[in-house]
């Protein structure tokens, strides 16, 4: 690693983001990884971006029109922030015995717990450097009031 890089990525520590577990289905397959990098991309139409590493399960099953949810999650969701990071060395649809999930046959797996969810299908897959950019066209959103799960400085938090 070079010295931009490594400059680079001590300083990314200081941007707090908005803890979320992105969902997604194919047949009988569901997956899901948390994501620190996603973010409202277009109002009309409702569409909402995200990055994902390119070598990651998730980008390896990914077509345009698949199924997607964006779970943003709440402060009170440390642990499943951590399962779905990969921390706990749990994989695949193991995932997803932990939490209250709607796991709708036609949809991406949607948190009922999560301060907001965004279902959609995948637009755009943008192969970026070490990451791939999605761009999800927006179906559906639930949201209610709480405390959001943040990722600051290589640790979850909740905002003071």
């Amino acid at each position: 690693m070079n010295d931009l890089t490594k400059d680079y990525k001590m300083a990314m520590r200081h941007m707090a983001a908005s803890v979320s577990i992105l969902t997604h289905r194919k047949g009988d397959e569901v997956l899901g990884m948390t994501v620190t990098s996603a973010s409202s991309y277009s109002a009309e139409p409702p569409i909402f971006m995200a990055a994902i590493h390119k070598e990651s399960t998730l980008a390896a099953k990914l077509s345009l029109g698949d199924p997607l949810a964006m779970n943003v999650m709440s402060a009170d969701d440390i642990e499943l922030a951590r399962r779905f990071s990969g921390e706990t060395g749990i994989n695949g649809e193991e995932r997803f015995d932990a939490g209250d999930w709607n796991m709708s046959a036609s949809q991406a797996p949607a948190l009922k717990t999560a301060l907001a969810h965004f279902t959609g299908h995948l637009r755009a897959l943008i192969p970026q450097a070490s990451h791939a950019i999605l761009l999800v066209e927006i179906d559906a959103v639930f949201a209610r009031d709480g405390d959001p799960l943040v990722y600051h400085n290589r640790q979850y938090t909740k905002l003071a």
